[in-house]
């Protein structure tokens, strides 16, 4: 199975990061996992 992994830290854009992944996910099939990021 495809995953496609997205990074998220609580930033602006990770709202976007997110939607981009499902975008992309429907597109394609893969399922999408998010990794949350603390820095």
């Amino acid at each position: 199975m495809t995953k496609i992994i997205a990074l998220v830290d609580g930033y602006v854009y990770s709202r976007s990061v997110c939607g981009h992944a499902a975008w992309v996910a429907s597109r394609t099939g893969a399922g999408v996992e998010l990794i949350h990021v603390l820095a």
